[in-house]
């Protein structure tokens, strides 16, 4: 619609959304394993990822190699995020830090652009980042199972992205308004998908686990329940892919999306014969201002038990 009828901001907003419904919805089960019992389905759908200017490849290993396996503990790529912001007790407060539950909001926003951009470069070198974040102790995290020709593969679907949404649109209409529409539409998408992923394990009474561990708090299942909290019902499903069920996606992330709002009800009674904090809010209203206060909180140099 934008290329038959012109480049409008409304329509790059609502392309910017339909790119994270289809990560939420779609690529995020598939590359999950749980969208089909076919691999190969999996795999196509995963691929979907990249159509939205992502990598499958890059997303597996940050989020189901990195993110699932270590939730909130300093194996987490999603927690290491100095300077910007301190999410992590261990970090040390900056200055900056005491206003990051108001920044982060805008800063969102361009999640998508640093996708886009450097993404590529890890591809290239096939190692995962080059921080703190890319290292579990102190063993770089190369791409699991990712060869090279799977990373050429990547690389070759981000350049046909460049091409579909970058580049072709600025030659046929070179225009500051083609320009200004894709930008938006990459804002929006980011803001929709980063801020479903910052309120999903920063809110008021998120525990830091370490991981294993004879307690029940800190087994794997502790920590994915302690470290994760759930808002809203069915009808937010359909608009998060399931990410309103954050502890039920990270006890079960292969388990498709549907089903967590009928498994909800039996892994809450577990929690509770268990001893374990099960955090489920109303809202994602509620959600976010548990969020704001918690990243409030950490900004000041708070929150330094475990």
């Amino acid at each position: 619609m934008q290329w038959m009828y012109g480049f409008k901001l409304y329509r790059a907003v609502l392309l910017g959304c339909t790119f994270a419904l289809i990560g939420l919805n779609i690529q995020h089960d598939a590359n999950h394993g749980a969208a089909s019992l076919n691999s190969k389905v999996n795999y196509s759908l995963g691929l979907l990822q990249d159509w939205i200017g992502g990598s499958a490849i890059h997303w597996r290993h940050h989020h189901v190699v990195l993110h699932h396996i270590h939730t909130n503990t300093e194996g987490d790529p999603d927690i290491r995020a100095k300077p910007l912001l301190r999410i992590h007790p261990k970090d040390e407060p900056d200055s900056m830090n005491r206003f990051q539950h108001l920044y982060i909001w805008p800063v969102l926003s361009l999640l998508g652009v640093r996708i886009i951009l450097l993404e590529p470069f890890d591809l290239l070198t096939g190692a995962f980042g080059e921080n703190d974040s890319s290292k579990v102790g102190d063993t770089e995290q190369r791409f699991a199972n990712a060869t090279k020709q799977d990373r050429q593969i990547a690389l070759f679907l981000r350049a046909l992205f460049y091409l579909r949404f970058i580049i072709l649109p600025i030659i046929f209409n070179p225009e500051w308004n083609t320009a200004l529409c894709i930008y938006v539409a990459i804002a929006a998408g980011s803001f929709y998908l980063g801020a479903l992923f910052i309120v999903s394990h920063n809110f008021n009474d998120v525990k830091h686990h370490i991981s294993n561990g004879n307690d029940a708090r800190q087994s794997f299942m502790g920590t994915q329940v302690e470290t994760s909290c759930n808002w809203g019902g069915t009808l937010a499903v359909y608009l998060c892919g399931g990410l309103n069920y954050q502890i039920e996606h990270h006890l079960f992330p292969g388990i498709c999306h549907m089903h967590y709002p009928k498994i909800a009800p039996i892994v809450r009674r577990k929690c509770k014969e268990l001893g374990l904090t099960y955090v489920h809010y109303p809202s994602f209203l509620s959600n976010a201002q548990s969020c704001f206060s918690h990243l409030r909180k950490m900004g000041f140099g708070k929150l330094h038990e475990f």
